[in-house]
Formats: C-alpha cells, structure tokens, sequence
C-alpha cells in the first residue's frame, strides 16, 4: 500500500491541453490575473483549457506525481479581481506537470537555471518555473515558450 500525503496551499491550478500547472505567489501577485488570461487565450482558440482551483489547492502526492483539486467549497469558483466571485469553466482535479511562481521581475534571474519544485515534504519533485508577476504578458510568453521546449503540449495556433 502507497502512503498519500495531502497538503493544502495558497495557489491556482489550470490545464492548458492535457498539461496541469501549478501557479504559486504571494497574495495579490496576480496568480488568479494569470490563469484567467490564459485560459481566455486557450478557449478563444477553441483548445482546451479548464480551471481546477483558485485560491487554494488541494495537493495530494499519488506516486511520483501530484493531483492537484479545489476544496469543496470553491470547485468551479474563481475570483475576478475588481468583478468578484464568478463560476468558471472546471474540472474536479488534474496531474501538476509544472510549477509557475511568481516573482517581482527585480527578483528574477537574467539567465535561470532548470529547477525542480516538491509540493508536499518529501515528495517527488516536478518542473519549476518563475515568471515575472509585474508584467504578464511575458509571464504567458515565457510559459508558452517553456511548454513548447518541453513538448509538454501543442500550443495554440496563432491567427
């Protein structure tokens, strides 16, 4: 019998394809902003693209991986600053393929190195990234660009 561990954290979880993230910062550094801009990018393609969570993550280590879920309480919600709480498109939980943090661009190295993350003590590590939270339009492109390096997914077609 596999041990599960479970956490919970201050985060948002999307899926962008058949790719699962993980986005992670400091309270009002934009995560919800971020993934909002994201799945509207994806959706107007007409690709696939779902919330999981916003604001808090359920982590749950299965494995070597991670499934990430929204509580109860918030499945299917997330905040729209400035507009409130509003229903989304969801699904009840997805595998987190990579991590993105945000981080003040000040804060950022010029040339980072790959590095890994553990969402839960001990646990398996997975792909991190960090991304400048004070400009999210290279926030996107650094992640597309991250995605595509990785053959993690296709991106969506440009028009």
């Amino acid at each position: 019998m596999s041990l599960k561990r479970t956490k919970s954290q201050h985060g948002c979880a999307i899926v962008l394809g058949s790719t699962g993230l993980m986005i992670l910062g400091p309270s009002g550094s934009g995560k919800s902003r971020l993934s909002h801009q994201l799945i509207e990018q994806w959706r107007s393609r007409h690709n696939y693209a779902r919330w999981v969570a916003d604001d808090r993550v359920i982590v749950e280590q299965t494995g070597n991986s991670y499934l990430v879920k929204a509580p109860p309480s918030l499945q299917g919600l997330a905040e729209h600053r400035f507009r409130g709480i509003e229903n989304v498109h969801w699904q009840s939980k997805a595998v987190a393929d990579l991590v993105v943090q945000l981080l003040p661009g000040k804060a950022l190295e010029r040339l980072p190195q790959s590095t890994h993350h553990r969402l839960v003590p001990n646990g398996p590590t997975i792909p991190m990234m960090n991304v400048p939270q004070d400009h999210i339009s290279q926030a996107i492109e650094l992640i597309h660009a991250r995605l595509a390096e990785n053959s993690m997914i296709l991106l969506p077609e440009s028009n």
